[in-house]
């Protein structure tokens, strides 16, 4: 009952604090109830994650603080209370009913989903682990670690207050109702320009693309990001329509919380910011987007510089002064640039166009398309829209979806060409924009040409039934759960890698005691202290591939206060595992430690299709002991 409430709160919350964003920017009147609503949601997710921020920065995380942000936020109850009184819903017809019902099978098996303990290896990495860890330690700690360790944290902090206040079911139903949010968003921005059950159909097949059926009812950002990428351009496109500086206001505010929630929000922010230029008064507008979006998506750039010197670490190394006890270093370095190279394709402007479609229909491991990607809507949209683009050419660059589609190609060009992934997740913060633009124009195909409308209502069908079918068969996995009442520990055996030694090392090490490790999904799951020491993406204890002095390392574990090492046999083909096996058997050569507990497990190769690895893997906790008379030699 208790992560109930703490939802409920956190929903009113954040429904109060974007309302007021509104009512105090733009003024209320140019939003129609359901997008006064919900781009209130969306810029009230922003607004909790923001203000955060400060409570874990000044290690204030009392439960009457905590308490306390979402209650003031409650205060523009006063402004959403008329919108929920003058919302008047369409009353759908027989497909509409249709549509409604598939929208609402969707949800229940979402609500399965947000059951079940949290399963995704990036969520017990990191979405989830951080907060836990912030929370035991009371407040904001440097974890000097690339990539997720110092990152932008906005959307963190909510999951963190959802912790907080309701525990770990409370996050998942957290990440539920935000992920609602999107389709909610995208539904009412439809209505613009699309009938009810075309903007119905929208919702669908947003709901059920496979990249939003993987990450929304977990911790993983891009979802919630996407909220506020749409209601970004949403406030572009009207600050571009009546040249006003309020819109330039809130559009600044909607992409600042996206950069402030991850490094690609910083090319979103860069896009919006170029479209606002396009008009008369543009140094004003330009200067009023970027002084809200620092405002909104600033503080984890600043904390990063504060502690670092670099406020994108380790992206500036070399080009900007590192703090004197900084621990990074040029080996570690280039170990971490080599690592984050593997993009699968060139960069050239052929792959730029052929790209998504590659991904689409013949999905590389780089891609990581074939589960989690955006499905094939967008192409079979794609014909029926240029149809309609070569027809009414003209009006189209005037109108509004010209904004969105320039602002999700712009990005997408940074990204392709600046990015170090091509992983298709990354983009779907852009997806809703593209999928509303690729929707309007498919549907104005047929009032050019009456013979597209079967093909295109069947080929929606088709995708629509297909993904449905998809969601359905994820979701069997947390319906088995529910079906045989299954504890959580059994559920996270079933689901999660390699999850017997975890559950050793919570039943067997003491709370004195801390592990390093290399398997991040064990970060979250550890009842110990842990330390996370993946080669390429830490130096605080060094282990890249070229790592071989042994007596710094066991002088940098002490300095950690690592008692015990998960030690991993060498595979085939990764220096990384190699280098860190040298390092700890040699220390067990020296006498510095020994063996306490063997494992010889099969890895899980898929949580839906519930498989097993027929190789198994061998495993090893090594405790170190207390004393060693090894003496660091070499460099």
């Amino acid at each position: 009952m208790i992560a109930f409430l703490t939802v409920l709160l956190m929903t009113a919350a954040s429904l109060g604090a974007g309302t007021a964003i509104l009512r105090f920017t733009t003024g209320l009147e140019d939003f129609p109830p359901l997008e006064r609503l919900t781009l209130g949601f969306a810029l009230g997710v922003g607004l909790l994650g923001w203000l955060m921020f400060f409570p874990v920065w000044g290690h204030g995380l009392d439960l009457p603080i905590l308490l306390a942000i979402p209650a003031v936020c409650l205060l523009g109850w006063r402004w959403v209370l008329p919108a929920i009184r003058t919302f008047d819903p369409s009353v759908p017809g027989a497909l509409g009913k249709v549509l409604l019902a598939g929208i609402i099978v969707v949800l229940g098996l979402d609500f399965m989903e947000a059951l079940s303990p949290p399963g995704d290896a990036d969520t017990l990495a990191y979405h989830f682990a951080t907060p836990k860890t912030i929370l035991a330690a009371g407040g904001l700690e440097v974890i000097y670690r690339a990539g997720d360790g110092l990152a932008p944290l906005l959307q963190q902090m909510t999951y963190l207050l959802a912790m907080a206040l309701g525990g770990e079911f409370a996050a998942t139903l957290w990440t539920m109702t935000t992920g609602w949010g999107l389709a909610a968003l995208a539904f009412a921005v439809s209505r613009r320009h699309l009938s009810l059950n075309w903007s119905m159909a929208v919702a669908f097949v947003l709901l059920t693309t496979p990249a939003v059926i993987y990450g929304a009812g977990t911790g993983q950002v891009e979802v919630r990001n996407a909220m506020f990428a749409l209601a970004a351009a949403v406030f572009v496109a009207h600050a571009l329509k009546t040249g006003r500086l309020d819109f330039a206001a809130v559009a600044g505010l909607a992409a600042g919380f996206y950069m402030g929630s991850k490094y690609p929000g910083l090319l979103l922010a860069f896009s919006c910011g170029l479209f606002i230029l396009f008009q008369r008064r543009w140094l004003s507008a330009g200067a009023v987007f970027s002084l809200f979006c620092l405002a909104a998506g600033g503080q984890w750039y600043v904390w990063n510089w504060w502690v670092t010197g670099d406020p994108v670490f380790p992206m500036l190394y070399g080009v900007v002064p590192y703090g004197e006890n900084v621990p990074w270093n040029d080996a570690v370095n280039a170990a971490y640039i080599e690592m984050r190279q593997d993009r699968g394709l060139p960069a050239t402007l052929f792959w730029f166009f052929a790209y998504p479609i590659k991904a689409t229909l013949v999905p590389l491991r780089h891609f990581e398309s074939l589960r989690v990607g955006f499905g094939p809507a967008l192409l079979l949209l794609l014909p029926f829209a240029a149809l309609a683009l070569w027809r009414h050419w003209g009006k189209a660059i005037r109108s509004p979806l010209a904004i969105y589609a320039g602002i999700a190609f712009s990005v997408y060009g940074l990204w392709f060409f600046l990015g170090p992934s091509l992983r298709v997740r990354h983009l779907l913060p852009l997806y809703p924009l593209a999928l509303i633009v690729m929707m309007v124009a498919a549907t104005k195909s047929y009032q050019y040409l009456a013979m597209t409308r079967a093909p295109l209502i069947a080929a929606l069908a088709a995708v629509m039934l297909v993904q449905l079918a998809g969601h359905t068969f994820f979701t069997l996995n947390h319906m088995e759960r529910l079906i045989n009442r299954e504890s959580r520990d059994a559920f996270l055996r079933r689901n999660v890698r390699l999850y017997d030694i975890v559950a050793w090392v919570n039943e067997n090490l003491e709370k004195t005691d801390r592990l390093l490790l290399r398997e991040r999904q064990f970060i979250y799951l550890a009842d110990i202290p842990v330390f996370y020491g993946l080669g390429v993406t830490q130096a605080v204890i060094e282990m890249h591939p070229g790592a071989r002095n042994i007596g710094r390392f066991w002088k940098q574990l002490r300095e950690q206060g690592i008692s015990h090492v998960l030690k991993n046999e060498p595979q085939v083909g990764q220096p990384i595992t190699v280098s860190f096996v040298f390092l700890v058997n040699g220390l067990m050569e020296k006498g510095c430690a020994t063996i306490r507990k063997s494992f010889e497990l099969r890895k899980i190769s898929s949580r839906a299709l519930q498989n097993f690895s027929e190789k198994s893997v061998k495993f090893q906790i090594v405790a170190l002991n207390q004393t060693c008379d090894f003496t660091e030699t070499g460099g």
